[in-house]
């Protein structure tokens, strides 16, 4: 699988100084945004430290991504999502540190959004609202959540979103890299395709797209150095509110050439009255979304400048002039098959998984995620799959066939298509309590438990869902065992009338019904604690972006500010804006 790419940033319409860096490591199959944000050129600084510390993190430590992509093993995949967050928690812990030594820098800070790609797999980092969109088979979706003030109003449903442009809290965001010296940075990795598309952007042009699927005519272009440019025009022709970057990535066939944007390389200013000694900013490359012999704007960081007061004006259609520009869509290429276990997940029967409790608040993207990370298993008639008092951990999910319970040789109960068994090792590790045989051939899924939870800890949205589903189950049975107590002492009742010698047997039973819902405080097997259960933070503290009049006031001592770098110029790509 190939990887083309290409990046382009603007001014915007309204500002005379860029703030936004944006970095590409070919080598490293790299792409990062940032949006940097304080007075007195502060935010032009710590987007561009930030993108340069997060990518000599990655690179001093380069052997873990090296060692996923050689194996692609699902246990190393956690090793590479925590460099990632390691990595922009040290570029925040540098970026508040220099923020702390000049006065002038005091507050400033950087949105940064990253995506890694490693074998079939997209690694994600996340702080504030510069964004990551997806396309896969002409249908767009957005990867990313914003850290804003914004988004906290829409999902607690406050806010509408068409309200959203008006509303006086439209700059501010909730997470910031360097603001603080620690940040708390989403980190989550998925499957890609060939025939993805992905494009990572500040809030310059995301503020203009309402709807994902604004994205798809363009990602979908045959040419891709041409679609940076292009959505840039759109977001100017927008209004051109803020500075806007743009980096689109395409997985292609083997076939295919890599590396789209490899050639191209500026210049940008070095920001003013910077110790440069105090950090190694990024090299300065030349901007390589205009066409060739056109003007071309410097390529700089991500990162939005200071936003007006006044709400964008509505984002308009895509004009007649600039919808010729895009080229017909091209079909994306067809994703290969999935497989689990050396079978496609095309080829089970995963629908039946949603008649179970517990998968039922699953979407179907969700179940087909938690069909990859299970194992396949086919069981011939009679074939025992665990036995009573043995100590296993998986979860299993029966697909097809039947399933036999036995407790000292008696059957107790059978397992339909749908059914799970071993749900409660999510929460504790038990033996088990019945043996269970295959009455049929059956296939199943089998899931180790380490696996789930390293799944759950990548994906919150999955996790809360299944956690749900786990609680929807244990309310079910605790349920039934009420009403079979009930039976009980209604039985006993009956007998008690006749019997006076029963009354001690009704008491067992009514402690028994006392205790059915109720766990002892110091007895029992411990319960597991998976380590992505952690305690909520209280609500963040907006942060806002500093004040046009006081960016442009920063900016009077920057003419004539000009010099020029250039580090690893085969393989990196990365800009940070100048005066205009």
């Amino acid at each position: 699988m190939q990887i083309q790419f290409w990046a382009a940033t603007d001014v915007g319409r309204t500002r005379n100084h860029n703030e936004d860096n944006f970095l590409v490591d070919r080598k490293l199959n790299l792409f990062i945004v940032a949006d940097g944000m304080g007075g007195h050129a502060a935010g032009e600084i710590a987007s561009s430290v930030a993108v340069h510390e997060v990518r000599k993190a990655i690179t001093d430590q380069r052997d873990i991504v090296d060692n996923y992509a050689r194996s692609g093993s699902v246990l190393l995949r956690q090793p590479v999502l925590g460099l990632i967050e390691r990595a922009i928690s040290q570029a925040c812990r540098q970026v508040h540190r220099l923020a702390q030594e000049d006065s002038e820098r005091h507050g400033m800070g950087t949105t940064l959004s990253l995506l890694l790609i490693a074998k079939g797999r997209g690694f994600v980092g996340h702080v504030g609202d510069s964004r990551i969109y997806m396309t896969r088979e002409g249908k767009a979706r957005m990867v990313t959540e914003d850290h804003s003030v914004i988004n906290e109003l829409i999902k607690s449903g406050r806010l509408s979103a068409a309200e959203a442009h008006n509303s006086p809290y439209k700059n501010a965001v909730t997470r910031a890299v360097g603001v603080h010296a620690t940040v708390e940075v989403d980190t989550f990795d998925f499957e890609v395709l060939p025939g993805d598309n992905f494009l990572l952007c500040s809030d310059g042009l995301s503020g203009y797209l309402d709807e994902e699927e604004q994205v798809t005519p363009y990602l979908a272009a045959q040419d891709i150095k041409a679609i940076p440019q292009r959505l840039i025009d759109y977001a100017n022709q927008c209004g051109g509110k803020d500075n806007i970057t743009a980096i689109v990535v395409r997985l292609a066939g083997d076939g295919a050439e890599a590396g789209a944007g490899a050639g191209a390389l500026s210049a940008h200013a070095a920001p003013p009255e910077v110790d440069l000694a105090a950090f190694e900013p990024p090299p300065s490359i030349p901007s390589t979304g205009a066409a060739a012999g056109a003007p071309r704007a410097p390529l700089k960081g991500l990162t939005p400048s200071p936003r007006p007061a006044a709400s964008p004006a509505a984002p308009p259609a895509l004009s007649p002039a600039l919808s010729p520009a895009l080229s017909p869509a091209a079909p994306l290429a067809a994703p290969p098959p999935r497989v689990v276990g050396g079978t496609s997940v095309s080829q089970l029967p995963l629908e039946v998984l949603k008649l179970n409790p517990l998968f039922s608040f699953l979407d179907a993207e969700g179940i087909e995620e938690l069909a990859r990370c299970a194992q396949v298993r086919r069981l011939s008639p009679e074939q025992p799959l665990c036995l009573q008092g043995e100590l296993d951990e998986p979860l299993v999910a029966l697909l097809s066939g039947e399933l036999r319970l036995e407790r000292g040789g008696v059957v107790v109960g059978l397992l339909s298509p749908g059914d799970t068994f071993g749900e409660g090792r999510l929460l504790a590790r038990e033996p088990n309590e019945v043996t269970v045989v295959s009455a049929s051939h059956a296939t199943l899924l089998e899931w180790d438990r380490h696996a789930l939870y390293h799944l759950m800890a990548m994906n919150t949205p999955f996790a809360t869902r299944l956690i749900w589903g786990v609680a929807q189950v244990t309310h079910l049975r605790l349920r039934r065992l009420g009403d079979r107590l009930e039976a009980a002492r209604a039985a006993l009742e009956r007998e008690a009338e006749r019997e006076a010698e029963r009354a001690p047997l009704r008491e067992l039973i009514s402690v028994a019904e006392m205790t059915a819902s109720a766990l002892p405080a110091a007895s029992g097997p411990r319960a597991i604690t998976p380590k992505f259960i952690l305690n909520l933070d209280p609500p963040p503290t907006p942060l806002f972006k500093t004040p046009l009049d006081e960016a442009e006031a920063a900016l009077s001592s920057l003419a004539g500010a000009d010099a020029a770098s250039a580090e690893d110029a085969e393989d990196v790509w990365s800009a940070r804006g100048d005066a205009q």
